[in-house]
């Protein structure tokens, strides 16, 4: 099997993930891997092409989108790092709105969402959220959370999360 792996990554995270499908598949089959920016016309006619990205509010990064509205008739397995975590149900939220981007032709073999650490802006950003917020309200304790979010985010992804991302490979029939 040939194989590319085309992916965006804003902190390191979906590119670990990249690494690692190219690791468990071998590196003999792969026929890219790097950005949408960056991809040779054929990177779409592998026998699998691999489409990873960091999630921006709710789905695949603009330029990862714009990727898959190029891709035709391929077999896609998509996946994705989100800040935001450790929910299945918010993963497949996401798999979901990424999978619609993808035209009709196009086959989903398999997917897979992990958390990832976010850059240490977003927690200046919570931080201030909270300080702003009166103590006790909706707003401070949605604050809070977020904050506790992003200490458990650090780690991520992590061993588990990339042997998940193995059994998800295993499951698809790819590894």
């Amino acid at each position: 099997m040939n194989y590319s792996i085309v992916f965006s990554s804003q902190t390191g995270n979906t590119e670990l993930v990249a690494r690692r499908i190219r690791k468990t598949l071998g590196e003999e089959g792969c026929t890219y891997f790097g950005t949408p920016a960056d991809a040779p016309a054929g990177t779409t006619h592998a026998d699998v092409v691999f489409v990873g990205s960091w999630t921006d509010k709710g789905t695949a990064s603009a330029d990862v989108l714009a990727f898959l509205g190029m891709l035709d008739h391929a077999r896609v397995f998509l996946f994705g790092t989100c800040g935001y975590g450790e929910s299945e149900e918010y993963f497949n939220a996401i798999l979901s709105r990424i999978r619609e981007e993808l035209p009709d032709s196009c086959e989903v073999v398999g997917s897979f969402m992990c958390q990832g650490k976010m850059g240490e802006a977003v927690l200046d950003r919570y931080r201030t959220m909270l300080a702003e917020a009166e103590a006790g309200s909706p707003e401070a304790k949605r604050a809070a959370m977020l904050i506790k979010n992003f200490e458990v985010a650090r780690s991520h992804p992590n061993t588990d999360d990339l042997r998940a991302l193995d059994v998800a490979l295993r499951a698809a029939g790819l590894a």
